[in-house]
């Protein structure tokens, strides 16, 4: 049996960073006996640097192939158009050349390396899965920026034109509930799909940390935000405008947010605040001990339509480390909140914001948001998830 995962920017398995979906896909089935042949790019989409990839995953079963890449600069231009055509052609021209998969899965988007995977499939005899993750480029074309720009506007809708295509004409699996809505819409028929998620982590409680100077304690009720400080994602003037109420209220109400700081939003990130603090990314290893200190995961996502279809990675990655949610998601999230009871959804203005901090900082009412989370985190759990996506795509390219 063998198995063609196409996954250009994410993290290989076996290599210290954070792993995803397909990283854990792969994973299960080389401990399953099967053969696992990873494309990834030479370029590193997060550090914007060229470098071969290597797996520290010691496995006959398991095997990775670099795909030459041509690079970008910036996630949203040209070069990086280019950039994937490059590597779904490097993509075509080394898989003719390879022994018969009985499986492909290519993550979706980018567009043109699941081109390449629907053309080497109808080639070799495959079955081919797009693993359906973001509503690209349907996103950028509803984004009014965009729309005004006549040559992306015209290029995106050639781009939707092709997205269509391969829904058509592929086998889709995807990511949440609300996805597999949006995508039954377009394709008239029901699509399978296995939530974003996480293994369950394993928290050795301690009093205190310290990161960049500053020292978490558990004496304070801390609230956590880990991600990348995206401006077009995330909403922090919500937070930071309720901020003096909230201290007012209680002072050992402290928010820890930790993130790539250069995309931090140069007017709060030269403020000062007394309650919130803005800090640097953390790896890996630092993630536990971040949760281990800390109570509440915060989600301070921007009302964008594609979000609301899904429950978004950060979401388990809390809940896995026990911490409820505060959430300004909307859709599948909210829904999600609401019927495990693991945290709250604000509306996005300071007075809800508010109510909801407040409500967390009452014990009684706190312990009973923990108690859900552990249990809702069970829908979420890389134990079901991920072995049932991959018995799913064993299991039917046979039939």
């Amino acid at each position: 049996m063998i198995v063609w995962i196409l996954s250009p920017s994410e993290p290989l398995p076996g290599t210290g960073q954070r792993e995803l979906r397909s990283a854990k896909l792969s994973k299960f089935l080389v401990r399953n006996k099967v053969k696992v042949i990873w494309f990834t790019s030479t370029f590193n989409h997060q550090k914007k640097k060229f470098e071969r990839k290597k797996s520290q995953i010691k496995n006959k079963k398991f095997k990775v192939i670099n795909l030459l890449s041509f690079g970008y600069k910036k996630n949203f231009s040209i070069m990086r158009l280019i950039d994937h055509l490059m590597v779904g052609i490097s993509f075509f021209i080394v898989g003719l050349f390879l022994k018969k998969p009985n499986v492909i899965v290519s993550s979706f988007p980018p567009i043109e390396t699941s081109f390449s995977a629907f053309l080497l499939s109808k080639i070799k005899g495959s079955k081919c899965y797009l693993d359906y993750r973001d509503a690209w480029p349907e996103t950028f074309y509803r984004s009014p920026q965009i729309s005004k720009n006549l040559i992306y506007s015209k290029l995106l809708i050639l781009y939707i034109k092709f997205t269509n295509f391969l829904l058509k004409f592929t086998d889709i699996i995807t990511i949440s509930n609300g996805f597999a809505w949006y995508l039954k819409k377009k394709t008239g028929y029901n699509v399978p799909y296995f939530n974003l998620s996480e293994k369950k982590k394993n928290i050795n409680r301690i009093k205190f940390v310290k990161f960049y100077s500053h020292i978490v304690n558990t004496n304070n009720i801390n609230f956590v935000f880990l991600g990348n400080y995206s401006q077009q994602k995330f909403n922090f003037k919500t937070i930071i405008d309720a901020s003096e109420k909230i201290y007012k209220y209680n002072s050992k109400i402290k928010f820890y947010f930790f993130g790539d700081i250069k995309n931090l939003d140069s007017k709060i990130r030269k403020k000062k605040y007394k309650n919130i603090f803005f800090l640097g990314w953390l790896e890996k290893n630092s993630i536990n001990k971040l949760i281990s200190v800390s109570h509440v995961g915060v989600a301070p996502y921007k009302d964008l339509w594609d979000f609301n279809l899904s429950i978004p990675n950060k979401i388990a990655e809390y809940l896995s480390g026990d911490l409820p949610i505060l959430s300004s998601l909307k859709g599948e999230t909210a829904k999600f909140i609401k019927l495990t009871k693991c945290g709250l959804n604000y509306q996005d203005n300071t007075e809800d914001f508010f109510k909801c901090v407040k409500k967390f900082s009452k014990k009684q009412d706190y312990l009973v948001f923990k108690k859900n989370s552990a249990i809702a985190f069970k829908k979420l759990d890389d134990k079901n998830n991920i072995k049932k996506m991959a018995e799913y795509l064993l299991k039917t390219s046979f039939s």
